[in-house]
């Protein structure tokens, strides 16, 4: 379109050029006649002229708009995406939060579960071992008053009956028998007694009746702990003792005891074959062990057992203070 328009000029210059041409011949008729031509052709090239700069600058100010138009929606859209990343990171932070949340009350809820399941063990093994030692008592009342009285009174029969008093010993040795299972289930003297003189006088039986020798070396005689808890203790070391008695094949075995600041040691050492302690804990028949673990739990103390094979045995017992 700009060749064109310059071609309309050269044209138009032309006619200007023919005007003063024809003005000089003195053919004004001519001249004036080119000269109008060239006033609508310069008319005309104006008119476009300022058409095309209307249009230019229509243009431009159309592209100016679309240009503001095209910022404002990337502005938009900017905000948008923002907007949208924000509500991502809340709706994570959300789950995030919730996902956490259902972590920490499950782990809460299955704490608690293990505690209340070590708690309900904890409690049905003092009822089990409480009623075992109601049960141990009721027997023992049994063979002492009901038993060993009607022991007594075959043995007066039998010796009223005869002179000869070798008759009454198959008698006499079931009725040491019946007081020795008697003593062996319940200590009818341990309320009398006490913890410490309990431990000696169940040594002292032991040993009346043992090739192994007992003996017993206290640092201390006054326990302070409940009564629940000395029986518990004095059944414990009962145990140790028929361990020693049953399965050890020692020469010798000490009871002794010491005071921590915090605690009393109750220790049960022989100079026996030992035994491996984790294949003896882990065998389904060391019922043994497993009720001296309970019973240890159910007085808070902390059973140790040292043993090697060939070396003897050492069973630590240690109770907190009150």
């Amino acid at each position: 379109m700009l060749t064109e328009l310059n071609k309309v000029l050269e044209i138009n210059i032309a006619r200007l050029f023919l005007v003063e041409v024809y003005d000089k011949l003195n053919r004004p008729e001519m001249a004036f006649e080119h000269y109008k031509v060239y006033n609508r052709i310069k008319d005309s090239i104006q008119s476009v002229q300022k058409a095309n700069s209307l249009a230019y600058y229509q243009t431009l100010y159309e592209t100016e708009k679309r240009d503001k138009k095209i910022k404002e929606q990337d502005a938009q859209l900017m905000l948008v995406e923002e907007h949208n990343k924000r509500k991502t990171i809340i709706l994570w932070s959300v789950v995030f939060i919730l996902v956490g949340l259902f972590c920490l009350i499950y782990l809460w809820r299955s704490r608690r579960f293990s505690q209340n399941k070590v708690q309900l063990q904890k409690v049905f093994a003092q009822d089990l071992i409480r009623n075992i030692e109601d049960e141990r008592k009721r027997i023992s009342s049994e063979l002492h008053d009901s038993v060993g009285q009607n022991l007594l009174l075959i043995k007066k029969q039998t010796l009223s009956g005869s002179e000869k008093a070798n008759d009454t010993v198959l008698i006499n040795n079931t009725i040491d028998e019946v007081r020795n299972i008697s003593q062996s289930l319940h200590t009818f003297r341990f309320e009398q007694l006490g913890l410490i003189d309990s431990i000696k006088d169940t040594v002292d039986n032991f040993q009346k009746n043992s090739e192994i020798f007992y003996s017993v070396d206290f640092d201390v005689e006054d326990i302070t702990i409940s009564k629940d808890k000395e029986i518990f203790l004095y059944r414990m070391i009962q145990e140790c003792l028929n361990n020693v008695e049953k399965h050890s094949k020692a020469k010798a075995c000490v009871v002794s005891n010491k005071e921590k600041s915090d605690a009393f040691i109750f220790e049960v050492k022989d100079n026996g074959v030992g035994f491996n302690v984790s294949e003896n804990s882990e065998s389904p028949n060391s019922l043994g062990m497993k009720t001296l673990k309970e019973r240890a739990k159910i007085i808070s103390g902390t059973l140790n057992i040292i043993s090697e094979k060939g070396k003897g045995t050492t069973v630590q017992i240690k109770v907190p203070k009150k």
